[in-house]
């Protein structure tokens, strides 16, 4: 038994000794290995600080443009002219520039929450939420980029004409919206007063029309008074009347008118009235028709001078035709006019010789 026990010894410690061998190999190999991973591990693992590195420099560089931009922007907004609010779906103020402030004199703080309502007139602000609404629901609105003229509110409550444009604009953040407003009442006083200009302007211009117009009227009214003036002392010229004799006790006169020149419709009739007037003014009993200065005769003339005849018959004179020319005689030989009934003589002397015969006269 004892035999035995040493031999199974024996063999452990044989089997120990080979144990030991292959675990010295064994770790050798697993130290191999386990470098060969820690090589890697390290070599991914510097490759990822070499990324992280550039991932790192260019956020660095990113938010160094972003600042500068920021910069920019701020640098931009707060030296312009115009309102600018930046402002969220709920109204919040994230940024505004000085030129807002000094306009509607609320601090930044103060319209939280509530900013159309606090620079727009009640009647604009439901357009302009509305608009707010549109655009979170559907992403778009038709104010959005248009300008318009609307009422701005002041801390103090005053209104005053203001031109408003709102842009809206997404990020990962949320929906935003700017206003750029610009406060008009200058501009609005100017265009009243070149209104107002316009309208004195206009009232003088209708004012001095009128005076014209007055100044024309009565220009006119003086040419036609003078035409007229001038067209009867044409016609009287045209047309004298030349008393020559007026009985005494009231036996009547003798008038002579001496025609000169042509002879047209409008001039027989002014003749024919004329006569009459002479003959019922001076109540004349013969009237001496002179045509030495008449050149022509035709028809239409010795129409007219007949019908005058025959009305001067008819205010009771008898009429005597004087001065036919040679030229006249034959013109009415070729025409066939009649003047059998109308009595005609030479000149003038014979006619006056024989009108006062009429008037039982003699010239001795």
């Amino acid at each position: 038994m004892l035999c035995e026990t040493l031999c199974f010894v024996s063999q452990l410690d044989d089997l120990g000794n080979y144990d030991e061998e292959e675990v010295n190999v064994n770790a050798k190999v697993d130290d191999q290995a386990r470098k060969e991973q820690l090589r890697q591990e390290l070599k991914q693992a510097r490759e990822r600080i070499a990324e992280l590195q550039k991932i790192t420099q260019g956020l660095t560089q990113a938010e160094e443009t972003l600042w500068e931009s920021e910069k920019r922007f701020r640098s931009i907004a707060e030296t312009a002219s115009d309102v600018i609010i930046i402002f969220d779906t709920e109204e919040n103020i994230l940024y505004r520039n000085q030129v807002a402030q000094d306009t509607f004199g609320y601090l930044g703080s103060e319209t939280q929450g509530r900013l159309l309502t606090s620079i727009l007139g009640e009647e604009f602000y439901p357009a302009f939420h509305q608009a707010v609404l549109d655009v979170v629901e559907t992403g778009e609105s038709d104010l959005i980029g248009q300008v318009m003229e609307v009422t701005g509110k002041r801390k103090d409550g005053s209104g005053f004409p203001l031109e408003l444009s709102l842009a809206a604009w997404r990020t990962r953040d949320g929906i935003f919206f700017t206003a750029i407003g610009r406060d008009i009442s200058e501009r609005k006083a100017a265009e009243e007063k070149l209104k107002q200009a316009y309208a004195e302007v206009e009232q003088r211009v209708e004012e001095r029309t009128a005076a014209l117009e007055k100044e024309i009227g009565e220009r006119e009214r003086l040419q036609q008074e003078m035409i007229e003036a001038q067209q009867r002392a044409l016609r009287e010229l045209s047309t004298p009347i030349i008393p020559v004799m007026d009985v005494p006790g009231g036996a009547g006169g003798i008038l002579v008118m001496p025609l000169i020149g042509s002879i047209d419709s409008k001039r027989a009739q002014d003749i024919t009235r004329a006569l009459l007037a002479g003959v019922g003014r001076h109540r004349a009993k013969v009237v001496i028709l002179d045509i030495t200065g008449v050149a022509v005769v035709d028809s239409g003339v010795a129409e007219h001078l007949n019908k005058t005849i025959q009305a001067a018959r008819l205010k009771g004179a008898h009429t005597i035709v004087t001065g036919i020319s040679d030229a006249v005689a034959e013109t009415i030989v070729d025409l066939g006019i009649e003047w059998r009934g109308i009595e005609t003589l030479a000149d003038l002397q014979t006619g006056l010789v024989a009108a006062l015969a009429k008037m039982g006269l003699h010239i001795e």
